[in-house]
């Protein structure tokens, strides 16, 4: 079934059934055909040049048959000197490639990037589901004059159950573990990229988000809690009669993750292979990116940015003359991906 949010309704049924192209295996089974399809630039240099090769061959062949007065020496020259392996050995060798990495779990959209990944000097990594499990726990409340804790847990889930954030899923999560009710039917639930959810039913809305964000929308938020890992705070605003507001914070929500053990391994191997410089991306607490980046040994970490920021981060590393692999998610760094040499988004 695909009827979850987000998907089109074409070539859908009633019941939210899909057939042939439409499925998940349709889907990869046209990127792979279309992968198979694509050029490298190489391989389109080699096919613009082929007709001149050709037109060089023939010449010596001819030549060589005056000159000589041999055919046999003249057949030689035109096997030898033949264009085709030329041509033939690109789409081989790239449809061998994509087969492997197929077996692999590996989908490639276009042959390009296979060759843009040999000259990669620079590999910019997102922070949570990349090099972290992107299994995000929550480890703990930091209410704001009193509030209950499972009040605090019930606000906060009301918001994050609109939303497929790492953090959004660890609150419902652990709403659910914790026996608290969440109404999932009133009121509406709105996402802005990379700083938080909102909730909002008959004036009472509640926000669930990054500091930054609340404060402007004009809250005003106390300091941190003494927390290593990653937090969200969670806000009330409430219009009553003639129009007066009144809003708070409530508290936040204290979270943990940890880091992927392969990612250990992962960066010697990039060196490996001659990446010079490998940077920490995340929208993520500077302490929090810190401590994450020191136990991976990366060159830089570049923390509390926005998706759109982190596209521009990637920018600059291009500018500065660098050949830039982008590893995530594809949740907040979508942009990120999309404008790096290479992007590698990290399947479930």
């Amino acid at each position: 079934r695909s009827d979850a949010p987000g998907y089109g309704d074409r070539g859908a049924h009633a019941d939210g059934l899909r057939l042939g192209d439409d499925t998940a295996l349709g889907r990869v089974v046209s990127l792979l055909q279309g992968a198979e399809q694509s050029k490298t630039p190489v391989l389109k240099l080699i096919e613009q040049y082929a007709g001149l090769f050709l037109l060089l061959v023939l010449s010596v062949a001819g030549v060589t048959l005056f000159l000589t007065r041999d055919l046999y020496r003249a057949i030689a020259v035109l096997v030898v000197g033949c264009p085709g392996p030329f041509i033939l050995a690109g789409p081989s060798a790239m449809v061998a490639a994509l087969s492997v990495a197929a077996r692999l779990g590996i989908l490639i959209k276009k042959t390009k990037f296979l060759e843009s990944l040999a000259d990669v000097d620079t590999v910019v990594l997102d922070k949570t589901g990349t090099v972290t499990l992107g299994e995000l726990r929550v480890v703990g409340c930091s209410s704001i004059n009193g509030m209950n804790e499972r009040e605090l847990l019930s606000r906060a889930a009301q918001c994050a159950r609109g939303s497929r954030h790492p953090v959004s899923r660890a609150i419902v999560q652990w709403a659910r573990d914790a026996a608290v009710a969440i109404n999932e039917q009133t009121g509406s639930v709105v996402e802005s990229m990379g700083l938080g959810v909102r909730h909002e039913s008959n004036g009472d809305v509640h926000f669930v988000g990054r500091r930054g964000w609340l404060e402007a929308e004009g809250f005003a938020v106390p300091a941190d809690p003494e927390h290593p890992g990653a937090l969200v705070w969670v806000a009330h605003r409430q219009t009553g009669p003639g129009a007066m507001t009144q809003q708070s914070v409530l508290g936040a929500v204290l979270l943990a993750d940890e880091p992927r053990p392969e990612a250990r391994l992962a960066i010697p191997a990039l060196r490996a292979l001659h990446v010079d410089r490998c940077a920490l991306l995340t929208g993520d607490r500077q302490r929090v990116a810190a401590q994450i980046g020191a136990q991976l040994q990366v060159d830089d970490v570049i923390a509390e940015v926005l998706p759109e920021q982190k596209l521009n981060v990637v920018r600059r590393e291009k500018e500065a003359g660098r050949v830039v692999a982008v590893v995530g998610d594809d949740i907040n760094d979508s942009l990120a991906l999309a404008s790096g040499d290479v992007g590698i988004a990290m399947g479930a």
